[in-house]
């Protein structure tokens, strides 16, 4: 199956007897964060199993980690993804970025 969308997962594992998908970012904190980890879940087995978190790194040395759980929230998310990848197959680039401003309000 192709999705025709990429991304890189920078770690998959075992946090607290719970798995997660991690993706470390700098510079900020983002609500389109999750959406993107929502897709990055949606390409492993069994996506709904796994927390989803973005570690921000800051200029200091200190870190922030958000843990967006699995379950319930999840699952809107995954099915606004899913809707955006459609109308970007269909529409194109700014049809997903409008999804994302719409999904964030």
């Amino acid at each position: 199956m192709h999705l025709l969308y990429a991304g890189t997962i920078d770690r998959v594992g075992w946090l607290g007897g719970r798995r997660f998908v991690i993706d470390i970012k700098t510079g900020g904190k983002y609500p389109w964060y999750r959406l993107q980890l929502a897709a990055y879940a949606n390409l492993l087995d069994d996506p709904l199993q796994y927390s989803r978190a973005p570690v921000t790194l800051y200029d200091d040395g200190s870190f922030g980690f958000d843990e967006f759980p699995r379950g319930k929230t999840f699952r809107p998310i995954s099915a606004t993804f899913r809707s955006s990848l459609k109308a970007t197959l269909l529409l194109g680039v700014p049809a997903l970025l409008q999804a994302e401003l719409v999904s964030n309000r």
